[in-house]
Formats: structure tokens, sequence, C-alpha cells
């Protein structure tokens, strides 16, 4: 985008917007097993630091679609995008591609270990490119379920290794006191999730345990809820497309879990 098209009543031009935005994920993703953090947390914060909204920044910058479409455009990033749109996640294009190089040759080389962790679009603007996909054996004693850039011990290796368990902390969940809207929703599903796992990850709670808990507090069905402010979807749809959560169905029961924790 050629700077020089700026609306002038944009309090940042694109460099110092984007360095903004590059030092928040850097702040939240330090120390941290992943590399996404959620556009609705990155958004909170350069809005309580900066008295304005990354959006109403992007649109005055000339990005009509908002943050979303700036972020879309900038190659430094990669976005992970779920069934709600505004329910999505930002990550370093660089910690999503660890194995992006280019050649002496200038022949464009990627690694790729699961193409289906990675948004398709980087993963098709890689194929434009004309990128070359090098095929490659996984190093000795790396388990098949190993992902680079979310840990070196799957989840599913750690819930079957023997371990000594501690004992839950007592969490006190957040709530919305209205809900108005699928965020809303959401928000409230993950504060009540930690509440029943003592702010643990892969602590599995039944659906039915969860829908309970909400009842509790709001003294109606969750689903009823969900037919409000989502129309046409189901519970279970807006669980899958959260990122931060896992999911198992069976016959019997569904369960979910926090797959990371989020603030």
């Amino acid at each position: 985008m050629d700077e020089s098209k700026q609306n002038s009543r944009s309090p940042f031009s694109v460099p110092q917007f984007l360095k903004e935005i590059e030092n928040i994920l850097v702040a939240e993703t330090q120390g941290k097993i992943t590399p996404w953090v959620s556009g609705i947390r990155v958004s909170h914060l350069f809005k309580k630091k900066h008295g304005i909204s990354p959006d109403t920044v992007a649109k005055c910058l000339g990005y009509e679609n908002g943050f979303k479409h700036f972020l879309q455009i900038n190659q430094s990033f990669s976005l992970y995008n779920t069934l709600i749109p505004h329910n999505f996640y930002i990550a370093f294009f660089s910690a999503v591609f660890p194995g992006w190089q280019v050649s002496q040759d200038f022949t464009t080389q990627y690694r790729i270990k699961r193409a289906w962790k990675v948004d398709g679009r980087l993963y098709r603007m890689l194929k434009l490119e004309n990128a070359k996909e090098v095929q490659f054996s996984p190093p000795p004693q790396v388990s098949e379920y190993d992902v680079d850039w979310l840990s070196t011990l799957s989840a599913k290796d750690e819930r079957n290794r023997p371990t000594q368990v501690s004992p839950k902390k007592e969490y006190k969940p957040v709530l919305e006191s209205k809900i108005e809207s699928v965020d809303d929703l959401v928000k409230t599903i993950t504060e009540i999730l930690k509440e029943l796992t003592g702010d643990r990850v892969q602590e599995w709670v039944e659906i039915s345990v969860l829908s309970k808990k909400f009842y509790d507090y709001y003294q109606q069905p969750i689903r009823g809820v969900v037919r409000q402010v989502y129309k046409g979807g189901k519970l279970i749809d807006i669980l899958k497309s959260c990122m931060h959560l896992e999911i198992q169905e069976s016959n019997q029961v569904s369960q979910v879990c926090l797959k990371m924790l989020i603030d």
C-alpha cells in the first residue's frame, strides 16, 4: 500500500501501526508454546494503551475493511480464521513457517509438516510464488504428533504420561453480565471452563456439565442463548470454531477442554 495515500486523520503511520501490533504479539507470546494470539485480545490491548481501536486506525490508513484487512495484506502476519468472522487468531509469519527460506539461486523453499495446521491463504500464496515443497524425514526420537510451533511434546503424549496430578486451584470466573454476541458467549464459556478445570489445560469437561453450570449462572439454557446470538448454528459449532478449545465427540458423551490458556 502506498503510504502517501494514508488518511491524515490517522494518529499512526503504517510502520508505526505495524510496530505497535508486533510489540503486542511479542509481549503476549513471550514464554508461551503457541505463537497464536486472539484478535480480540490484541484489539483490547491496543485500545487500552492508545484509546483507539486498531480497526479504526486501519480504516484511517485506507484499509477499508479494517484491522483484519490490514493483517491479511501485511506479509509479517499469519491469520487463523474460524467460523465466526470476528473470532480469529494472529501470529508472526516466521513463527508459523519457521522453515521458510530462499536459496542462493532464488528458488523458494518451504517446509510444512502438517499443511492443515497452516491457514490456506498462506499455503496458496506459497504455491503461487512457485515455491518448492521439500520432502523430508522427521528427526529420530520425535513423536509423529509433534508440531514444531506448538510443542515438543503433544497434548496426547502429555495425557498418556504418568504424572502426579496437582490439586485444582480455585478459579473465580469473570462473567459477562449480558450475552449479546457470539464473542460474549465464547468469553463466558471460557471462563466457566476455567472454573470447572481450575484454569488447567487438557482437563476434560462433559458439555452437559458445562451447560448445567451456565444455567446456574444465567438461569437459561445455553442452547437457547446460542439460538439468539448465532442464528442457525449450534453450540458444538461455536466450540469447534474456538482455537483454544478441543472437542471430543462420541455416541455416549461429548467433552470439551482448554487446549491453551487465554486471557
